[in-house]
């Protein structure tokens, strides 16, 4: 299994809009990144992250609502090598790897057996699965033992322990099949007729071939515009000279990468805080007394950003309550996060051989 994982870090990508994320996976062969309908609704575009290139806007090309599937332009070369759908049998008690991104962890992967291969939901027939899936596994990839791609990872069932439910992959090729007649238009499939529908051909929302109108958010993208704390993050992030639209992970999620640094800000809504994080190192095997000496000299001297321990990982932090939240101040943080982080990690590496926390931001 361990060289099936190694094998997917490089077709599964990370998804994200201003109202969602999830995972998708890159089919090499017709160059085309799959996800979760739900993923990606209401937008037209976004932003992709994966191993093989930077992380950049994505084009959505292609939704079936009724499946709960999408595609979107990949943004390597069709030439690029990556796993196939599978073409065989799926059987109860068949082992099973979901990999995807659950809460914004990078690379998770569970595995699990078929439990059915016919669970009918809304007429529609999904693998019923034991694997754990979790939000942000979404659009992700199931694989059997092969290495081969069975299904999309798509829903569970709240609040009961390991029963998640995957899209067959025999839906996905359907779904390939009847868009490459029409690739590269954008294009939406009928829930009614099942017709597939270029969307700069509707005839006022409603289906050309069966007349059936459209729900308007299936066929509309949702302007986002940042307002409130948003808007102030996002403006920080701009002065920064960073697009704070590549840099959304999801709802209240920013991350900011360079060659030195990697930042992350979130916003709870619970709490109304405003959290800047920079990994810098892991606490060091030997010298551990003069490292944590060295570490509170220097917390001393901060101005306006502090260290902070999470088990072995050492973190340069920034946090302010909402109310408190000025974009004078919180571009001083933020800049002084960027400017710090990757001087200590350097300095932390040469003094102590403490290993520099890599940017896990792919």
């Amino acid at each position: 299994m361990n060289e099936i994982i190694e094998k997917f870090r490089k077709c599964v990508v990370q998804i994200a809009t201003p109202y969602s994320s999830g995972t998708g996976f890159i089919l090499a062969d017709v160059g085309l990144i799959v996800t979760n309908y739900h993923v990606i609704k209401n937008c037209d575009e976004a932003v992709v992250n994966g191993r093989e290139f930077k992380k950049t806007r994505a084009k959505v090309l292609f939704t079936d609502p009724l499946l709960d599937v999408a595609f979107l332009e990949s943004p390597v070369e069709k030439s690029f090598s990556g796993p196939v759908l599978s073409a065989g049998p799926v059987l109860e008690g068949d082992s099973v790897l979901a990999i995807g991104h659950p809460f914004g962890l990078k690379y998770t992967s569970t595995s699990g057996i078929v439990s059915k291969t016919d669970r009918d939901y809304n007429g529609i027939k999904y693998f019923q699965i034991d694997a754990a899936i979790n939000p942000g596994n979404s659009g992700g990839p199931l694989i059997n033992s092969k290495g081969e791609i069975i299904g999309i990872n798509t829903f569970i069932i709240k609040d009961a322990e390991s029963l998640g439910f995957s899209l067959p992959y025999s839906y996905v090729i359907e779904c390939v099949e009847a868009y490459l007649k029409v690739t590269p238009k954008v294009a939406i499939r009928c829930q009614s007729c099942r017709k597939m529908q270029l969307k700069d051909e509707l005839s006022g929302g409603f289906c050309n071939n069966c007349g059936i109108r459209f729900d308007k958010d299936d066929i509309s993208a949702r302007p986002f515009i940042p307002e409130g704390i948003v808007a102030k993050i996002e403006s920080v992030i701009s002065k920064c000279s960073v697009d704070p639209g590549i840099s959304r992970c999801g709802p209240m999620l920013w991350e900011i990468s360079d060659e030195l640094a990697w930042i992350k800000i979130s916003y709870a809504q619970a709490t109304k805080f405003i959290i800047f994080d920079a990994p810098v190192s892991y606490v060091p095997e030997e010298k551990i007394s003069e490292f944590f000496e060295y570490i509170l000299s220097e917390n001393y001297e901060l101005k306006n950003v502090v260290f902070s321990l999470k088990n072995n990982e050492l973190y340069l932090s920034a946090i302010t309550f909402e109310d408190d939240f000025h974009e004078d101040t919180g571009l001083t943080k933020l800049k002084e996060l960027i400017d710090s982080a990757g001087s200590y990690r350097k300095r932390l590496f040469l003094k102590f051989n403490a290993k520099a926390i890599q940017d896990i931001s792919v």
